[in-house]
């Protein structure tokens, strides 16, 4: 049995589940000894990091090695540079990526 809902009643159960996840997380958080001289900041990867670290689990190789790896690296630096560069630009609604307007040819027989 599907359940329909609104955009505003979605967003309440997101934001609901999403405390729960975190108050459950936070148990677990607790659980474990702390390590003082780590903050948690360090311990958290960089986004390049996460995605060099799917790659080598997706597709082991042994060709990817350290000079690979660095290059991957660098090209994911420079997508991520550029996806930020281009969200930086402020479009209005009339905007889009292109606009399509038909041109009607007119027959000689027409005329």
């Amino acid at each position: 049995m599907s359940e329909t809902c609104d955009r505003r009643e979605f967003a309440r159960r997101a934001v609901l589940s999403s405390l729960a996840l975190g108050a459950g997380t936070a148990h677990a958080e607790d659980s474990q000894p702390a390590d003082d001289s780590a903050s948690s900041e360090e311990k958290l990867k960089s986004r390049e990091d996460l995605l060099i670290d799917v790659i080598r689990q997706q597709y082991p190789s042994e060709h990817l090695t350290s000079d690979v790896l660095t290059q991957i690296r660098r090209d994911i630096a420079g997508h991520q540079y550029r996806s930020q560069v281009l969200k930086s630009v402020p479009l209005t609604n009339g905007e889009a990526p292109f606009v399509f307007s038909a041109i009607v040819a007119k027959s000689v027989a027409e005329e």
